[in-house]
């Protein structure tokens, strides 16, 4: 099995069709965090995978989409204001 690691996606998408859209594929790979933050456990197949279909989702010239790679010391430290993240400590496989 190929080796995981989390990561935090975040956008910033101008249109609301494109950001539906982004928003719809990445509950395919992750969690949603907030509402344009996702936290996804994936592979690096997953991840350019992905990458490749949020590239093609977006307008480069008017929209952002960042992705950190956490470690899993950083995973196991964060820390929350407000109502608590909907935040499962698992892992899932897509299918």
């Amino acid at each position: 099995m190929p080796h995981k690691n989390h990561y935090i996606i975040a956008y910033d998408i101008v249109s609301d069709k494109k950001r539906r859209r982004a928003s719809e594929l990445l509950k395919d790979y992750g969690l949603r965090m907030q509402k344009s933050v996702f936290e996804c456990i994936l592979d690096t197949r997953t991840l350019e995978e992905l990458i490749c279909k949020l590239d093609d989702t977006i307008d480069p010239k008017e929209d952002s989409v960042l992705i950190y790679l956490l470690c899993s010391a950083c995973v196991k430290q964060y820390r929350f204001l407000g109502l608590k993240p909907m935040r499962i400590d698992t892992e899932f496989d897509i299918l």
